[in-house]
């Protein structure tokens, strides 16, 4: 599998939409494989609702706890034998890490390697 470093899922993010229209267009006539695309960009959304909920250095979502749990049940319908480290990390660690500090803060404040700009997305 292949993981892609901050700032290329950020601009990877970006163009969710458009990847998207490209791929419907480019499987529209394979239901199967149209299927497991529109799987995937639910995904991709998904983490990008999540990411812009906690992980840059402005605004907290109050709903980034719920947006967490909707991602990684995307995830899980994937059929991935084993969850990725990353994706352990955000389902198990982000929700009690960001609750220790009272909820007051999301992940960007703590990280050298912050996203200032969420609204990119």
């Amino acid at each position: 599998m292949v993981l892609f470093k901050g700032d290329q899922a950020d601009r990877l993010m970006r163009l969710i939409e458009s990847l998207e229209e490209v791929l419907e267009d480019e499987f529209g006539g394979d239901a199967e494989k149209l299927r497991t695309v529109r799987v995937y960009m639910r995904c991709f959304k998904q983490f990008r609702a999540v990411s812009k909920a906690c992980f840059g250095t402005t605004d907290l979502d109050p709903n980034y706890e719920h947006l967490i749990q909707e991602f990684m049940g995307s995830i899980r319908t994937l059929g991935w034998k084993n969850i990725p480290l990353k994706f352990h990390l955000v389902e198990s660690h982000i929700v009690p890490f960001i609750k220790m500090f009272g909820e007051k803060w999301p992940l960007g404040n703590f990280s050298e390697q912050v996203r200032i700009n969420t609204e990119e997305y």
